[in-house]
């Protein structure tokens, strides 16, 4: 014996063919499966409506005017207008809705004892957010294909929350 031993493990040889082979096969899985990809990047409908109002609120906050939220029935999709542009910015989404009706919040009346039911105005084309952010409390009725949702705004605490 010349004491030479062995030793167990993997080459570098070995193991860079693996990972290159798994590399290969992944890129054709994905490329294969478009779907796939855009499914796990799509958020909810929910979060899409927060993000939306949150990024009408910032703007008002950050340009110092007014900013309205708009929707867009043709393009299907959110469109924000400050006094200074003559065209909108929209907002780009994956999530598309058949329409979207903004609904103003009433005061609610107080008879001594309870609050009485939240009542909602007519059907609004758009909200204003003032240069600090806020707004009046608002309804958003959302519409796609299948179903309908009604989010609420809460405009001290800016949470969207849908309506049960």
């Amino acid at each position: 014996m010349c004491g030479y031993t062995r030793k167990r493990g993997f080459t570098l040889i070995e193991v860079l063919c693996v990972m290159g082979l798994f590399a290969v096969v992944s890129g054709l899985a994905l490329a294969f499966s478009p779907n796939l990809l855009q499914a796990f990047q799509t958020p909810s409908t929910e979060q899409f409506i927060k993000d939306t109002v949150e990024t009408a609120r910032r703007s008002a906050r950050s340009t110092r005017h007014e900013v309205q939220l708009r929707y867009d029935k043709v393009a299907q999709t959110f469109i924000l207008h400050t006094q200074k542009e003559t065209t909108g910015n929209p907002l780009n989404s994956t999530l598309k809705f058949t329409d979207v009706v903004f609904h103003l919040l009433l005061p609610v009346e107080f008879d001594g004892n309870s609050v009485s039911e939240k009542k909602y105005g007519e059907p609004s084309p758009s909200i204003l957010f003032s240069p600090d952010g806020s707004s009046q409390p608002f309804a958003m009725d959302v519409y796609d294909a299948s179903n309908f949702v009604r989010y609420e705004f809460n405009p001290i605490t800016g949470i969207v929350k849908p309506k049960k």
